[in-house]
Formats: C-alpha cells, structure tokens, sequence
C-alpha cells in the first residue's frame, strides 16, 4: 500500500485502485519517459544513425563547452546496447512508479532530467580528473588530457533511472507495494 494505494498492475499502472476499489493514478509521467526512451533507442537502431546521435545528442564536455545544452538533457534517453536499454526500462517503470505516485507527475519528470544532466556531468568532470592523475597521461600537455576528457561521450540514461530509484527508496522506502517486505 503506497498512499491509500494498492497496485494491482505495476506496468502500466492502469488498473491501479485505492483501498476503497476506486481508479487510482496512472503514472503517465514513466509511461512517457519509458516510452520516449524505447523510440529514441528503436529509431538509433532501426535508422541506424548511432553515429549521427553520437555526435548530436551524447553527452560531451566539449559539446557543453559550445554551447550545446540540450545535450545534457537529449542524453537521457540514449542507450548503449539491447539488454542496457531492457534493464533501464524496467528499473524505470518499477522505481518510477510508485515514486510518481508519491511525488506528483511533473516533479518526477523534471527530477528524472536534473538526473541526467547532473550524471552527465559528474562523469565529465570525473574523466576530466582521473586523466589529469594517470601516469600514463602525466607527460602530455594539460589541454591534451582534457581534449581527450572532453571528447568522450556519455549517455545519461543510467543516471536518470538510478537517480529514479534511489530517489524512490528514500521517499517511498520499503512499504510492501510490490508484495515484498512489511506491510
């Protein structure tokens, strides 16, 4: 039970009831971002424009660095393989729904790209930062190590659902909604 709700569905949150048998809420909020993440996965395959998404949409300090904002934001939806995608969908739709339940459909959107772009850029600036310490990068020029930093290319999608679900076990926590745990 998650608010005075009881799940009966927890893909598609449609036949979702409270404890008095009436319609509960449908998570459109997952439903979307779920949605918007397997088209942009199905058309980078069925396109074949990985390489055209790379360059346009991945996450780089040096697209960031020029101005490309979106990019912070565009990455949250890219996926590196079939079973990456498979697994993000589904830890998405199992945090992301009780999580938008509890804290309104709008917010959760807005968190899930605050995610991202905080991921995004963690992992920039954490590239940026372990090059500069190798020793194997110890004798080229500084602008070189972060040229190589700011090059490389992130997907934010991890972030994203990971931040979803880390979010949902601190404010949801363990209440049973899924048929494990107190009730």
């Amino acid at each position: 039970v998650l608010s005075g709700k009881l799940y009966s569905c927890v893909l598609c949150g449609c036949c979702s009831m409270d404890v008095s048998g009436k319609p509960g809420q449908v998570p459109y909020g997952t439903l979307v971002l779920a949605t918007a993440m397997l088209v942009a996965h199905g058309l980078e395959g069925v396109l074949g424009c990985r390489k055209w998404c790379s360059e346009h949409l991945d996450f780089t300090g040096d697209a960031l660095l020029h101005g490309k904002l979106w990019v912070m934001f565009s990455s949250s939806f890219l996926h590196g393989t079939h079973s990456h995608f498979l697994r993000e969908a589904f830890l998405m739709i199992l945090a992301g729904v009780p999580l938008e339940v509890e804290i309104g459909t709008w917010f959760f959107m807005v968190v899930f790209l605050i995610c991202g772009a905080v991921g995004c850029s963690c992992s920039w600036l954490t590239l940026r930062w372990t090059l500069r310490r190798n020793p194997d990068f110890s004798q080229m020029p500084r602008e070189h190590v972060d040229a190589i930093a700011n090059l490389s290319n992130s997907r934010g999608a991890s972030a994203c659902v990971y931040g979803i679900a880390v979010l949902a076990v601190l404010l949801v926590g363990d209440q049973g909604e899924f048929g494990v745990g107190p009730k």
